[in-house]
């Protein structure tokens, strides 16, 4: 069992549930720190990887095993962000 959160610092943490130190951290510095606001992470593939999204209208899905990038689907409009209440998703 994992936890996956946005860490409001650099991108996204990956915790086993019991430790105190996430096993993964995935970098995802906003461009602006005005812009440094909490993200909708989930997990998908049964936890193989987790999507997340980011202020400048992207999205990202990552690799959990390694943290590296696997898919950006770029945004290339006006973003409009919404205040989420979750941002943090358990894979039971």
């Amino acid at each position: 069992r994992r936890i996956a959160l946005t860490n409001l610092g650099d991108g996204v943490d990956i915790y086993s549930l019991g430790k105190s130190y996430p096993d993964l951290r995935i970098k995802n510095r906003p461009t602006l720190e005005d812009q440094n606001i909490p993200m909708q992470v989930s997990w998908l593939f049964d936890g193989a990887a987790i999507i997340s999204s980011s202020a400048d209208g992207d999205v990202r899905i990552w690799a959990t095993s390694t943290g590296e990038p696997l898919q950006i689907l770029e945004h290339k409009g006006k973003t409009l962000l919404r205040e989420e209440s979750t941002f943090i998703d358990i894979l039971v």
